[in-house]
């Protein structure tokens, strides 16, 4: 994706001392690993979530027989690559119809609060929503796409606050 290839262009120009971004098979970034070196922060997933009806049932669901409105990612961002890939790929995809398309999964949030369709929302975002009953879960694990938030940064010495941020980061 474009923004992801911007991301990684300032890394490898010099230009940016490290780089936070998603990784996923899906996602190839080509950093030289001679050069450069990655730590993983975190791991997450994508998951398919609409506004829960009262009784705690995904008021949109994967289930229904009718096409199911979708909030779908701008197609330049790393989160819309990976739901795209991951449906075009799975044989179990339900059947979508592309309500929307915003680049901010803050506004896609919005969007599924308000029952307008299912939106792929990090798992970490949605979690405590669909434990109290807010937001539900539109599909099966299998429509879930994980990955991992990585921070790249060249192998050469930084300056001592990027080698201090580094430190920070990565002795946990």
């Amino acid at each position: 994706t474009r923004a992801l290839a911007d991301t990684v262009g300032l890394l490898e120009r010099g230009d940016a001392d490290f780089s936070l971004v998603y990784h996923h098979p899906a996602l190839a970034i080509a950093l030289d690993a001679r050069q450069f070196t990655h730590v993983t922060l975190a791991a997450d997933r994508l998951v398919p979530v609409s506004r829960a009806t009262a009784d705690g049932q995904a008021l949109h669901s994967f289930s229904q027989n009718a096409p199911v409105p979708y909030l779908a990612y701008a197609p330049q961002l790393a989160m819309g690559r990976l739901v795209e890939d991951h449906l075009a790929h799975n044989p179990h995809a339900p059947r979508l119809q592309r309500l929307v398309e915003c680049d901010s999964a803050d506004a896609h949030y919005e969007y599924v609060q308000k029952g307008l369709g299912v939106a792929w929302l990090p798992w970490s975002m949605v979690h405590a929503d669909c434990k109290s009953g807010r937001l539900a879960p539109a599909g099966s694990p299998r429509m879930e796409v994980r990955f991992d938030v990585r921070l790249y940064r060249p192998k050469r010495r930084l300056s001592p606050l990027a080698e201090a941020v580094w430190q920070a980061v990565t002795v946990r």
